[in-house]
């Protein structure tokens, strides 16, 4: 009985941990489940943005300029938003989405 009591309790203290435990990389798992999902809803805000910006300054884009601009990398999209004031027509826009695949 004592030896029960013992294995028992053994097993108890175990799957105690072992909820803990999942429960640690559960949390984990969400924090960086959350930051991903984050980061994706930060550049889809950033290339819309700058796709109106850029139908600001230049008027109706060429087509495809908003499938090139969403195929853009996050540096990429900084580095357009500030190029983005020395564009007069939409041929500098393709002259720099061409230089910058």
């Amino acid at each position: 009985e004592s030896v029960m009591e013992i294995v028992t309790s053994w097993m108890e203290r175990g799957l105690e941990q072992g909820r803990q435990e999942g429960r640690q990389e559960g949390r984990q798992e969400g924090r960086q489940e959350g930051r991903q999902e984050g980061r994706q809803e930060g550049l889809e805000h950033e290339r819309r943005l700058l796709v109106r910006q850029l139908r600001k300054r230049l008027g109706d884009l060429d087509s495809g300029v908003k499938e090139l601009v969403d195929g853009l990398s996050a540096e990429t999209l900084e580095e357009l938003g500030e190029a983005l004031f020395d564009f007069n027509v939409n041929a500098d826009l393709n002259g720099w989405l061409q230089a910058h695949r």
